[in-house]
């Protein structure tokens, strides 16, 4: 399974770590960014794996990564952060860990 390796706004990356070694362990990086594509700007959200095999996220992953996308698609499309107030958490949010607790 793999185990998250760094999380900050504009990089995620989770790492299978296959007895413990890192060299070639399948690794998902995922960048939000812009990047010079000739003469244009893109603005997105690019995914890249390496390895012999694909890393496997666990249910826990995933749900860190969707909310990583969601906070990098915001801040592309530079939108407000939500609503600090809100008093409840949605099904997406119920998870222990905090987008912070790995900055």
């Amino acid at each position: 399974m793999a185990t998250l390796a760094v999380n900050d706004p504009e990089n995620i990356q989770f790492v299978n770590l296959v007895d413990g070694q890192t060299k070639d362990a399948p690794t998902l990086v995922v960048q939000a960014g812009d990047w010079e594509n000739g003469k244009s700007i893109e603005v997105g959200v690019v995914f890249d794996v390496f390895g012999a095999r694909a890393p496997i996220l666990t249910p826990n992953d995933a749900r860190k990564l969707a909310k990583w996308l969601t906070r990098a698609a915001d801040a592309l499309e530079g939108a407000k952060g939500a609503d600090k107030k809100r008093k409840h958490k949605t099904h997406y949010e119920t998870d222990d860990d905090e987008f912070e607790q790995y900055s």
